[in-house]
């Protein structure tokens, strides 16, 4: 499906409508369970670790999209740079890159 779009993208076609077993694929992908990371912080109490488990869920997400700004990660979480340190303990590793005054970009890796 994806070398469709590719294909059709810059005709201002239509892709074909996927078949029912591309269909369902898409539906088991996007219901598939989200990996719990639980804040590493010893001091997090127990009635709030599933709220940052799944924001830590939130951030890994938007990174496994592609490289992500500090200003765009911030829009999932307030507390990003936990949620990424978070997320290196859990067996994520990423790196960052100063691309401007104040502006770090994410990804990875």
């Amino acid at each position: 499906m994806t070398l469709q779009l590719l294909l059709f993208g810059n005709l201002k076609l239509k892709p074909p409508a996927p078949s029912a077993a591309e269909f369902a694929e898409l539906g088991r992908l996007v219901d598939a369970p989200r990996p719990a990371i639980e804040p590493c912080d010893p001091n997090v109490e127990d009635e709030e670790r599933p709220r940052l488990a799944a924001k830590c869920s939130d951030v890994l997400e938007r990174l496994q999209q592609g490289p992500a700004t500090g200003r765009q990660l911030e829009k999932i979480c307030n507390r990003y740079g936990a949620r990424l340190h978070d997320l290196k303990n859990a067996g994520y590793p990423w790196e960052k890159k100063k691309i401007d005054i104040g502006l770090w970009l994410y990804w990875l890796i």
